[in-house]
């Protein structure tokens, strides 16, 4: 598959409605289906689980490569606790974990114990906690420098990043160094781990 959306969310995600009036589109008028891989899991075809391999495209010349890191772990997916159209829903709505810490340079961030975490395969950029966005930013040489504007740090495209992992379930998963500056125009590139706030119950995605 290059392309596309293929149905690997959530049941509580889907967005098929009954008519074809929109401003009727609600949880009440929602048409009940499972997603095709829930279904599969649901008639017993496949197993209660999945992986992704995902190609890298280079920016500059379309060359691709697929990295493995041969690292897995089970872990709880995290329910929500919502309201969806006046109801109140508990669902598991994304593939959401606790992630252990993150750490930069094998150092453990302060404040980035136990958070919860989507894992977003679509996801460009990663919210992190802004003591985690802070620290990846002092890492990189020369170090990124926060824009207001942009909500983001902002380094030079030929600066050498850190190495940077996360911790899930017991197992590390360090970050491909490709992934970790996002280009935005010229030389400048995103530091692709954004600051999102730290208050209690910020839920971030990887």
């Amino acid at each position: 598959m290059t392309a596309g959306i293929i149905g690997f969310a959530s049941p509580l995600l889907t967005s098929v409605f009954y008519g074809s009036d929109t401003a009727k589109d609600s949880l009440a008028n929602a048409a009940d289906y499972l997603p095709w891989f829930y279904k599969a899991v649901n008639e017993s075809l496949v197993a209660p689980y999945f992986s992704i391999a995902l190609e890298r495209t280079s920016f500059a010349n379309e060359e691709t490569n697929i990295s493995l890191t041969n690292t897995s772990v089970t872990v709880p997916n995290i329910e929500f606790t919502a309201d969806v159209d006046g109801e109140t829903v508990t669902a598991p709505a994304y593939y959401t974990v606790s992630a252990d810490s993150f750490t930069i340079n094998n150092v453990s961030v302060p404040n980035s114990a136990a958070i919860t975490i989507i894992l977003d395969s679509g996801t460009t950029l990663v919210y992190v906690p802004d003591d985690v966005a802070e620290a990846f930013a002092a890492a990189i040489s020369p170090a990124a420098i926060y824009d207001s504007d942009l909500g983001a740090y902002i380094a030079s495209c030929d600066a050498r990043v850190p190495e940077t992992s996360v911790q899930i379930g017991g197992e590390t998963f360090t970050f491909t160094a490709a992934d970790l500056l996002y280009p935005l125009e010229g030389n400048e590139c995103y530091a692709t781990l954004l600051p999102s706030g730290s208050a209690p119950g910020t839920v971030f995605v990887l």
